[in-house]
């Protein structure tokens, strides 16, 4: 029905791209940007790690396409040793990152740890990281003996005081 009763259909009002100017075309802008996640941060926990305490956290940062990898300190004896071996925490990034609606993609490299590859997935509906960790060369290219994946189960962090 025609909502302007003495016009013609083909004379109603309407969008076409002569009529849209630079106000609405940021305010477009503005409602796509808004739509992308506020910065949150990831608590993630390894359950063959309960002793990885305090937990690895991901700052995730959707609006600037990064995420940033904060490790805890971590002690490991190794049989035979003289004691625990301790390596400080640390943190990694921002690293630029591929988010979607379904996942969260990045990689981290570290020359100075003699060639230390990972390539982080996070899966959005079921709040999995799965870390593949590689020497020498990306996981794909990595000999057997080279590689491990860990898996991390997910929440999104809250402050508790």
């Amino acid at each position: 029905m025609n909502s302007l009763p003495d016009a013609p259909d083909e004379e109603r009002p309407g969008l076409d791209s002569a009529r849209i100017g630079p106000g609405a075309i940021a305010a477009l802008a503005m409602s796509c940007s808004a739509a992308m996640a506020d910065p949150t941060t990831l608590v993630c926990e390894n359950g063959l790690r309960p002793d990885q305490v305090p937990h690895l956290t991901i700052a995730l940062d959707e609006s600037k396409g990064t995420v940033t990898i904060n490790y805890p300190v971590t002690s490991v004896v190794y049989p035979g040793s003289a004691g625990p071996f301790i390596t400080p925490a640390q943190s990694a990034g921002p690293l630029p990152a591929k988010f979607d609606s379904t996942s969260i993609v990045f990689d981290r490299h570290d020359r100075e740890s003699g060639g230390f590859y990972e390539h982080f997935t996070i899966d959005r509906v079921t709040a999995v990281l799965i870390d593949y960790q590689s020497m020498k060369a990306p996981f794909d290219q990595a000999s057997s003996d080279q590689k491990v994946i860990w898996r991390y189960t997910c929440r999104v962090g809250k402050a508790q005081f």
